[in-house]
């Protein structure tokens, strides 16, 4: 027990003496790129190396940095973890052996550790997408793209080149792909995940439509995972009202190719967007808008329409309700059905009434025009007939 309470300490010290250290430029003047273990962020990070004395939290490569500080401090809290007593006994021992540490060739564009299967954990998302955008200190100009949690969606910054935080992308689609949360991670079940520790969390239950506490053991696990209960409900439970908001192009001037939801068609339409501010109805390619909204949109109507006939008595296969027939349940209209012979369902009342009032309007000009016809007909008739005085006058053109 006690070579078991040493052993994440032993393993643990090359982290501490050489990953802990500040990046040191060293007295030369060379300039020699190099990446360096931050611990204020647990991420690697760009300096440049001077080329003499300076000390071991100096890697040619990010990679290096990854495997070395990053990963053992992974495998350091994890055996911590499994030292010390907790309340999650139910985790076998063998889902911890099976474990294994992340190779260097499975470690994604931004530095985390990719874990086979699983979207970004809940823990990394927190850290990086959280984060307030940060230009850094030098003065170079690089456009970027950064989530901003206060909207629900990704914007437009300047980086300078150096320093910054991890919240942080070339493209708008890798920041919407890493930090904006979809439906399915909503509908995720809760993960403990396979370490030990204690973090009070949300999570957005399904069956009740409500977020719920968990607790989690601090790696793995998924996105549905939220530090507070307002974070869950504005992710998940506000995500229908997202689609009901009408587009908002936003007050920048740039030309941004996007997608909404058009509540009155039930579809998916095209809108241009300037490139700030506006609302979470907002979607790059169509298929992301029809999967958030559309099919969502489908399923809350297919709920409602069973809550509202599961209490009638189901009818037999051979007795269908016919044309106009009425479905009663102790006295009150359920639902009343227009369908045709052969099987189709009736339309949708949103595309009857155009197609009804555009009927009458062109009837209603049809019977002016032939009220206006018949008023001309009359007068003709009731003209008298010309002479054959005014004849003569009007050949010789003396008649005025």
């Amino acid at each position: 027990m006690m070579m078991l309470n040493m052993l994440p300490l032993l393993l643990s010290f090359k982290f501490t003496e050489d990953c802990l250290a500040p990046p040191e430029t060293g007295p030369c003047r060379a300039y020699f790129p190099r990446w360096y273990y931050d611990i204020s962020s647990g991420t690697c990070k760009h300096f440049v190396y001077g080329g003499c004395t300076g000390n071991r939290n100096n890697f040619l490569q990010e990679e290096d940095c990854i495997k070395e500080c990053v990963q053992n401090q992974e495998r350091t809290i994890g055996l911590k973890q499994d030292a010390e007593e907790n309340p999650f006994s139910e985790i076998s021992q063998k889902s911890l052996v099976e474990q294994q540490p992340v190779q260097s060739s499975e470690v994604e564009k931004n530095g985390l550790p990719r874990v086979q299967g699983q979207r970004k954990q809940s823990k990394e998302y927190m850290s990086e997408c959280l984060a307030p955008p940060e230009t850094g200190p030098c003065r170079a100009y690089f456009p970027r793209w950064y989530y901003d949690v206060s909207s629900g969606t990704c914007k437009h910054f300047v980086y300078g080149g150096c320093s910054g935080n991890r919240n942080n992308f070339l493209q708008e689609e890798d920041c919407i792909k890493e930090c904006v949360r979809s439906q399915e991670d909503c509908l995720a079940p809760p993960e403990i995940g396979l370490c030990r520790a204690y973090f009070p969390r949300w999570y957005y239950d399904v069956s009740s439509g409500t977020c719920k506490h968990f607790i989690y053991g601090g790696c793995n696990g998924n996105r549905n995972n939220f530090l507070q209960e307002e974070d869950c409900i504005k992710e998940c439970v506000q995500s229908q009202e997202d689609c009901l908001a009408p587009p908002e192009i936003g007050p920048c001037r740039a030309y941004f190719p996007r997608w909404y939801y058009d509540i009155s068609s039930g579809t998916c339409k095209h809108f241009i967007y300037s490139g700030c501010n506006g609302n979470r109805n907002n979607f790059l390619q169509e298929e992301d808008c029809i999967k958030e909204c559309v099919r969502s949109q489908g399923a809350d109507s297919a709920k409602s329409t069973t809550a509202l006939l599961s209490p009638v008595n189901p009818e037999p296969a051979n007795s269908s309700p016919g044309v106009g027939q009425e479905v009663k349940e102790e006295n009150k209209v359920l639902l009343k059905t227009d369908r045709v012979v052969g099987g189709h369902p009736f339309p949708e009342s949103g595309a009857v009434l155009p197609l009804a009032l555009g009927l009458a309007i062109t009837a209603f000009l049809l019977l002016m025009v032939a009220c206006r016809l018949r008023l001309m007909r009359q007068k003709l008739r009731k003209a008298r007939p010309i002479t054959s005085e005014e004849s003569d006058y009007l050949i010789n053109g003396m008649y005025l």
